[in-house]
Protein backbone atom coordinates (compact mmCIF):
# COMPACT_ATOMS: atom_id res chain seq x y z
CA UNK A 1 0.00 0.00 0.00
CA UNK A 2 1.06 3.82 0.29
CA UNK A 3 2.95 3.19 3.00
CA UNK A 4 4.90 0.26 2.06
CA UNK A 5 5.57 2.69 -1.07
CA UNK A 6 6.87 5.30 1.33
CA UNK A 7 8.80 3.37 2.91
CA UNK A 8 10.54 2.23 -0.18
CA UNK A 9 10.83 5.93 -1.58
CA UNK A 10 12.83 6.81 1.63
CA UNK A 11 14.95 4.13 1.44
CA UNK A 12 15.65 5.26 -2.02
CA UNK A 13 16.28 8.71 -0.98
CA UNK A 14 18.82 7.32 1.51
CA UNK A 15 21.07 5.78 -0.96
CA UNK A 16 21.05 8.66 -3.83
CA UNK A 17 21.81 11.01 -1.10
CA UNK A 18 24.75 8.46 0.01
CA UNK A 19 25.91 8.52 -3.81
CA UNK A 20 25.73 12.38 -4.38
CA UNK A 21 27.56 13.21 -0.79
CA UNK A 22 29.35 10.05 0.51
CA UNK A 23 31.73 11.07 3.52
CA UNK A 24 31.85 14.91 2.75
CA UNK A 25 29.25 16.14 4.43
CA UNK A 26 30.63 13.91 7.54
CA UNK A 27 32.54 17.25 9.18
CA UNK A 28 29.98 19.82 8.79
CA UNK A 29 27.41 17.19 10.32
CA UNK A 30 30.13 16.66 13.31
CA UNK A 31 30.51 20.67 13.75
CA UNK A 32 26.89 21.21 13.99
CA UNK A 33 25.99 18.21 16.17
CA UNK A 34 29.16 19.03 18.57
CA UNK A 35 28.01 22.51 18.61
CA UNK A 36 24.24 21.67 19.51
CA UNK A 37 24.90 19.27 22.06
CA UNK A 38 27.59 21.76 23.60
CA UNK A 39 24.77 23.88 23.85
CA UNK A 40 21.90 21.53 25.39
CA UNK A 41 24.97 20.37 27.71
CA UNK A 42 25.54 24.66 28.91
CA UNK A 43 21.99 24.60 29.56
CA UNK A 44 21.61 21.45 31.84
CA UNK A 45 19.18 19.83 29.08
CA UNK A 46 21.38 16.75 28.23
CA UNK A 47 20.67 13.81 30.14
CA UNK A 48 23.76 11.67 30.04
CA UNK A 49 22.25 8.55 32.31
CA UNK A 50 21.37 6.38 29.11
CA UNK A 51 24.10 7.04 27.38
CA UNK A 52 26.70 3.99 25.84
CA UNK A 53 29.75 4.27 24.44
CA UNK A 54 31.70 1.64 22.45
CA UNK A 55 34.99 2.24 24.34
CA UNK A 56 36.83 3.34 21.32
CA UNK A 57 37.30 6.63 22.07
CA UNK A 58 38.98 8.04 18.82
CA UNK A 59 35.34 6.73 17.79
CA UNK A 60 33.35 8.01 20.61
CA UNK A 61 34.73 11.59 20.16
CA UNK A 62 34.19 12.13 16.15
CA UNK A 63 30.46 10.57 16.55
CA UNK A 64 29.09 10.50 20.05
CA UNK A 65 27.50 8.00 22.37
CA UNK A 66 24.35 5.96 21.70
CA UNK A 67 21.81 7.64 23.28
CA UNK A 68 18.05 6.47 23.55
CA UNK A 69 16.53 9.83 24.44
CA UNK A 70 18.37 10.93 21.43
CA UNK A 71 16.08 8.56 19.18
CA UNK A 72 18.71 6.19 18.93
CA UNK A 73 15.99 3.20 19.18
CA UNK A 74 17.01 0.63 16.35
CA UNK A 75 20.96 0.30 16.30
CA UNK A 76 22.37 -2.16 13.44
CA UNK A 77 25.66 -3.32 13.40
CA UNK A 78 27.12 -4.80 10.34
CA UNK A 79 29.53 -7.19 8.91
CA UNK A 80 30.02 -9.54 6.14
CA UNK A 81 30.42 -13.02 7.44
CA UNK A 82 32.83 -14.09 9.86
CA UNK A 83 34.07 -10.75 9.86
CA UNK A 84 33.71 -9.97 14.41
CA UNK A 85 30.22 -8.60 14.58
CA UNK A 86 29.82 -10.47 17.41
CA UNK A 87 33.62 -10.28 19.06
CA UNK A 88 32.91 -6.73 18.82
CA UNK A 89 29.58 -6.32 20.05
CA UNK A 90 30.44 -8.45 23.43
CA UNK A 91 33.67 -6.22 23.92
CA UNK A 92 31.16 -3.09 23.82
CA UNK A 93 29.06 -5.53 26.27
CA UNK A 94 31.19 -6.14 28.99
CA UNK A 95 32.68 -2.79 28.85
CA UNK A 96 29.26 -1.91 29.27
CA UNK A 97 28.41 -3.95 32.63
CA UNK A 98 32.11 -2.39 34.21
CA UNK A 99 30.46 1.02 33.86
CA UNK A 100 27.22 -0.52 35.70
CA UNK A 101 24.69 -0.80 32.68
CA UNK A 102 22.51 -3.51 32.68
CA UNK A 103 21.45 -5.83 29.35
CA UNK A 104 19.38 -8.80 27.61
CA UNK A 105 21.33 -10.35 25.42
CA UNK A 106 19.97 -13.36 22.98
CA UNK A 107 22.41 -15.50 21.46
CA UNK A 108 20.49 -17.31 18.72
CA UNK A 109 23.19 -19.02 16.90
CA UNK A 110 26.01 -19.47 19.84
CA UNK A 111 25.65 -21.57 22.96
CA UNK A 112 25.60 -19.11 26.24
CA UNK A 113 28.78 -21.84 27.33
CA UNK A 114 31.03 -20.68 24.94
CA UNK A 115 29.12 -17.03 24.29
CA UNK A 116 30.80 -16.69 28.06
CA UNK A 117 34.02 -17.94 27.16
CA UNK A 118 34.59 -15.49 24.43
CA UNK A 119 33.73 -12.69 26.87
CA UNK A 120 36.09 -13.94 29.60
CA UNK A 121 38.69 -14.19 26.53
CA UNK A 122 38.21 -10.76 25.98
CA UNK A 123 38.53 -9.31 29.53
CA UNK A 124 41.41 -11.12 30.36
CA UNK A 125 43.53 -11.09 26.96
CA UNK A 126 43.91 -14.97 26.99
CA UNK A 127 43.03 -16.35 23.89
CA UNK A 128 39.84 -18.90 24.78
CA UNK A 129 41.10 -23.02 26.27
CA UNK A 130 41.45 -25.42 23.72
CA UNK A 131 41.89 -29.32 24.21
CA UNK A 132 45.23 -29.27 25.15
CA UNK A 133 44.41 -26.58 27.61
CA UNK A 134 46.40 -23.58 29.39
CA UNK A 135 49.78 -22.53 30.97
CA UNK A 136 48.57 -22.92 34.69
CA UNK A 137 49.15 -18.62 34.87
CA UNK A 138 47.44 -18.14 31.77
CA UNK A 139 44.66 -20.35 32.93
CA UNK A 140 43.62 -19.39 36.09
CA UNK A 141 44.09 -15.78 34.79
CA UNK A 142 41.25 -16.78 32.30
CA UNK A 143 39.52 -18.31 35.55
CA UNK A 144 39.16 -15.19 36.77
CA UNK A 145 37.58 -13.28 34.28
CA UNK A 146 35.32 -16.10 33.46
CA UNK A 147 34.26 -15.97 37.40
CA UNK A 148 33.70 -12.22 36.80
CA UNK A 149 31.77 -12.28 33.75
CA UNK A 150 29.32 -14.88 35.31
CA UNK A 151 28.75 -12.76 38.28
CA UNK A 152 27.52 -9.89 36.15
CA UNK A 153 24.65 -12.49 34.98
CA UNK A 154 23.57 -13.48 38.73
CA UNK A 155 23.62 -17.24 40.67
CA UNK A 156 20.80 -17.82 38.70
CA UNK A 157 22.23 -17.93 35.52
CA UNK A 158 19.30 -16.51 33.90
CA UNK A 159 18.36 -18.66 31.03
CA UNK A 160 20.81 -19.94 30.36
CA UNK A 161 20.32 -23.65 28.64
CA UNK A 162 24.45 -24.43 28.21
CA UNK A 163 23.96 -25.79 24.95
CA UNK A 164 27.19 -27.33 23.50
CA UNK A 165 28.42 -26.90 20.64
CA UNK A 166 26.24 -29.28 18.79
CA UNK A 167 23.45 -28.14 20.71
CA UNK A 168 23.19 -30.86 23.85
CA UNK A 169 23.09 -30.09 27.29
CA UNK A 170 26.65 -29.78 28.79
CA UNK A 171 24.81 -30.71 32.60
CA UNK A 172 24.85 -29.05 35.82
CA UNK A 173 28.47 -29.67 36.64
CA UNK A 174 29.95 -27.17 34.37
CA UNK A 175 30.48 -23.89 36.52
CA UNK A 176 27.42 -23.49 38.46
CA UNK A 177 23.78 -23.39 38.48
CA UNK A 178 22.57 -24.45 35.78
CA UNK A 179 18.54 -24.01 36.44
CA UNK A 180 16.62 -21.85 34.00
CA UNK A 181 15.96 -18.33 35.58
CA UNK A 182 15.04 -14.60 35.15
CA UNK A 183 16.79 -11.59 35.55
CA UNK A 184 17.41 -11.25 39.21
CA UNK A 185 18.33 -7.76 41.32
CA UNK A 186 21.67 -6.81 40.57
CA UNK A 187 22.52 -8.70 37.70
CA UNK A 188 23.97 -6.28 34.85
CA UNK A 189 23.48 -9.11 31.85
CA UNK A 190 20.68 -11.59 31.61
CA UNK A 191 21.66 -13.56 28.85
CA UNK A 192 19.10 -16.00 26.83
CA UNK A 193 20.68 -18.91 24.28
CA UNK A 194 16.61 -20.45 23.65
CA UNK A 195 15.82 -20.54 20.24
CA UNK A 196 13.30 -18.18 20.21
CA UNK A 197 11.04 -16.06 18.40
CA UNK A 198 10.73 -12.74 18.17
CA UNK A 199 7.27 -12.45 20.31
CA UNK A 200 8.94 -14.58 23.30
CA UNK A 201 11.97 -12.14 23.04
CA UNK A 202 9.64 -9.32 23.67
CA UNK A 203 7.63 -10.92 26.37
CA UNK A 204 11.17 -12.04 27.78
CA UNK A 205 11.88 -8.33 28.00
CA UNK A 206 8.41 -7.21 28.87
CA UNK A 207 8.57 -9.44 32.19
CA UNK A 208 11.94 -7.95 33.26
CA UNK A 209 10.82 -4.32 32.99
CA UNK A 210 7.40 -4.86 34.71
CA UNK A 211 9.33 -6.29 37.98
CA UNK A 212 10.85 -3.13 37.91
CA UNK A 213 14.43 -4.42 36.95
CA UNK A 214 16.63 -1.54 35.24
CA UNK A 215 17.30 -2.62 31.19
CA UNK A 216 19.65 -0.48 29.59
CA UNK A 217 19.84 -1.98 25.61
CA UNK A 218 18.64 -5.26 24.10
CA UNK A 219 20.86 -7.56 22.16
CA UNK A 220 20.20 -10.00 19.31
CA UNK A 221 22.44 -11.81 17.72
CA UNK A 222 22.02 -12.52 14.84
CA UNK A 223 19.04 -10.90 12.52
CA UNK A 224 19.21 -14.07 10.03
CA UNK A 225 18.26 -16.71 12.72
CA UNK A 226 15.53 -14.77 14.37
CA UNK A 227 12.05 -15.61 13.17
CA UNK A 228 8.50 -14.46 14.00
CA UNK A 229 5.79 -16.65 14.82
CA UNK A 230 3.15 -13.76 13.64
CA UNK A 231 5.15 -14.25 10.21
CA UNK A 232 5.16 -18.12 9.86
CA UNK A 233 1.27 -17.80 10.72
CA UNK A 234 0.39 -15.67 8.42
CA UNK A 235 3.56 -17.51 5.80
CA UNK A 236 5.38 -14.12 4.86
CA UNK A 237 8.35 -14.48 2.62
CA UNK A 238 11.90 -13.96 4.08
CA UNK A 239 12.51 -10.03 3.82
CA UNK A 240 8.82 -9.41 4.82
CA UNK A 241 9.72 -11.31 8.03
CA UNK A 242 13.12 -9.52 8.53
CA UNK A 243 11.03 -6.57 7.69
CA UNK A 244 8.19 -7.63 10.48
CA UNK A 245 11.25 -8.10 12.97
CA UNK A 246 12.78 -4.86 12.15
CA UNK A 247 9.89 -2.67 12.82
CA UNK A 248 8.48 -4.56 15.74
CA UNK A 249 12.21 -3.71 17.86
CA UNK A 250 11.65 0.03 16.30
CA UNK A 251 8.36 0.34 17.97
CA UNK A 252 9.36 -1.64 21.35
CA UNK A 253 12.42 0.43 21.50
CA UNK A 254 10.64 3.50 21.17
CA UNK A 255 7.54 2.64 23.39
CA UNK A 256 10.25 1.43 26.18
CA UNK A 257 13.23 3.66 25.63
CA UNK A 258 15.35 0.89 25.19
CA UNK A 259 17.84 0.51 22.46
CA UNK A 260 17.91 -2.87 20.52
CA UNK A 261 20.82 -3.31 18.87
CA UNK A 262 20.21 -5.93 15.74
CA UNK A 263 23.62 -7.88 14.20
CA UNK A 264 23.15 -8.26 10.68
CA UNK A 265 25.34 -9.76 7.66
CA UNK A 266 26.32 -7.21 4.45
CA UNK A 267 26.53 -8.78 1.05
CA UNK A 268 29.21 -10.13 -0.52
CA UNK A 269 29.46 -6.57 -2.53
CA UNK A 270 32.16 -4.96 -0.56
CA UNK A 271 34.42 -7.84 -0.12
CA UNK A 272 34.19 -8.77 -3.82
CA UNK A 273 34.75 -4.87 -4.88
CA UNK A 274 37.12 -3.77 -2.31
CA UNK A 275 35.22 -1.39 -1.25
CA UNK A 276 34.02 0.07 2.20
CA UNK A 277 30.74 -0.90 2.87
CA UNK A 278 27.45 1.73 2.04
CA UNK A 279 23.57 0.94 3.55
CA UNK A 280 22.60 -0.69 0.45
CA UNK A 281 24.77 -3.42 0.97
CA UNK A 282 22.69 -4.81 3.80
CA UNK A 283 20.90 -8.16 3.35
CA UNK A 284 17.24 -7.59 2.86
CA UNK A 285 18.27 -3.77 2.86
CA UNK A 286 15.10 -1.58 2.45
CA UNK A 287 12.96 -1.25 5.05
CA UNK A 288 15.93 -2.12 7.51
CA UNK A 289 18.02 1.03 6.53
CA UNK A 290 15.17 3.04 6.82
CA UNK A 291 13.65 1.93 9.96
CA UNK A 292 17.06 2.18 11.98
CA UNK A 293 18.48 4.93 13.93
CA UNK A 294 21.66 4.52 13.71
CA UNK A 295 24.32 1.95 11.43
CA UNK A 296 27.49 0.59 12.84
CA UNK A 297 29.31 -1.14 9.93
CA UNK A 298 32.75 -3.01 10.56
CA UNK A 299 34.92 -3.95 7.49
CA UNK A 300 38.08 -5.48 6.96
CA UNK A 301 39.57 -3.34 3.85
CA UNK A 302 41.49 -5.85 1.14
CA UNK A 303 44.30 -3.38 0.74
CA UNK A 304 45.40 -0.53 3.13
CA UNK A 305 46.40 3.00 2.09
CA UNK A 306 50.05 2.28 2.98
CA UNK A 307 49.82 -0.44 0.12
CA UNK A 308 49.62 -3.56 2.57
CA UNK A 309 47.47 -6.56 1.40
CA UNK A 310 45.29 -8.61 4.06
CA UNK A 311 43.22 -11.51 3.86
CA UNK A 312 41.48 -14.60 5.95
CA UNK A 313 45.02 -15.73 6.97
CA UNK A 314 45.84 -12.26 8.36
CA UNK A 315 45.92 -13.07 12.26
CA UNK A 316 46.01 -9.08 13.18
CA UNK A 317 44.09 -7.68 10.82
CA UNK A 318 43.06 -3.83 10.49
CA UNK A 319 39.41 -3.44 10.34
CA UNK A 320 37.22 -0.21 10.07
CA UNK A 321 34.83 0.67 12.39
CA UNK A 322 32.34 3.23 12.05
CA UNK A 323 28.56 4.30 11.10
CA UNK A 324 26.81 4.57 7.85
CA UNK A 325 23.81 6.16 9.46
CA UNK A 326 23.14 8.18 12.04
CA UNK A 327 20.30 10.08 12.99
CA UNK A 328 21.84 12.58 15.50
CA UNK A 329 25.50 12.86 15.25
CA UNK A 330 28.07 12.28 12.47
CA UNK A 331 28.87 9.33 10.05
CA UNK A 332 32.22 8.85 10.62
CA UNK A 333 34.88 5.68 10.74
CA UNK A 334 38.00 4.77 12.50
CA UNK A 335 40.73 1.97 12.05
CA UNK A 336 41.00 -0.49 14.93
CA UNK A 337 43.00 -3.56 14.75
CA UNK A 338 41.57 -7.05 15.35
CA UNK A 339 43.40 -9.83 17.64
CA UNK A 340 41.39 -13.46 15.77
CA UNK A 341 43.06 -14.99 18.78
CA UNK A 342 41.51 -12.84 21.74
CA UNK A 343 38.43 -11.63 19.65
CA UNK A 344 39.56 -8.28 20.91
CA UNK A 345 39.98 -4.84 19.13
CA UNK A 346 41.74 -1.83 19.97
CA UNK A 347 42.40 1.18 18.66
CA UNK A 348 45.47 2.08 16.91
CA UNK A 349 47.69 4.73 18.40
CA UNK A 350 49.05 7.85 16.30
CA UNK A 351 51.93 5.99 14.97
CA UNK A 352 50.44 2.88 14.24
CA UNK A 353 47.70 4.69 12.08
CA UNK A 354 50.16 6.78 10.39
CA UNK A 355 51.75 4.13 9.43
CA UNK A 356 48.72 2.32 8.19
CA UNK A 357 48.04 5.36 6.03
CA UNK A 358 51.19 5.51 4.83
CA UNK A 359 51.91 8.72 5.85
CA UNK A 360 55.09 7.74 8.08
CA UNK A 361 58.59 8.54 6.83
CA UNK A 362 59.58 5.40 5.32
CA UNK A 363 56.71 2.86 6.64
CA UNK A 364 55.45 1.40 3.72
CA UNK A 365 55.01 -1.63 1.64
CA UNK A 366 55.63 -4.67 3.88
CA UNK A 367 58.28 -3.29 6.45
CA UNK A 368 55.39 -0.36 7.28
CA UNK A 369 53.22 -3.82 8.29
CA UNK A 370 56.19 -5.79 9.92
CA UNK A 371 56.89 -2.18 12.44
CA UNK A 372 53.19 -1.81 13.28
CA UNK A 373 52.31 -5.10 14.12
CA UNK A 374 55.70 -5.03 16.17
CA UNK A 375 54.36 -1.68 18.26
CA UNK A 376 50.96 -3.72 18.27
CA UNK A 377 52.49 -6.40 20.71
CA UNK A 378 54.31 -3.91 22.28
CA UNK A 379 51.53 -2.09 23.28
CA UNK A 380 50.03 -5.73 25.08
Amino acid sequence: GMARLLEEHGAETARARERVLGGRETADMRHVANLAKSRRAAAGEVDSSRWLTTGLREYDKKCGPIDVLDNHHLILLAAENRMGKSSIIRQFIFGWCRAGKVGMVFSLEMSGKVWMEMMASQMSGVARPRREGLPADMAAKFAAALEEAYGWIGAERNYLNHRGTEGTEDGAEEGGTRRRGEGEKGARLVLDDDPVTLEQMLARADEHLRKGLPLDYLVVDILSAAKSSVAMGQRMKRMEEVEYIAGSFQRWAKKTKVPVFLLVHFNRGPASDQRRPRLSDLRDSGMLENCADLVLFLHRPHKLPNGDEQDDTTARPVMEFGSLKNRVDATDWVFVSFDKARTTFRELSGGERAVVEGTAGGAGGAGGKADWRQSARRAE
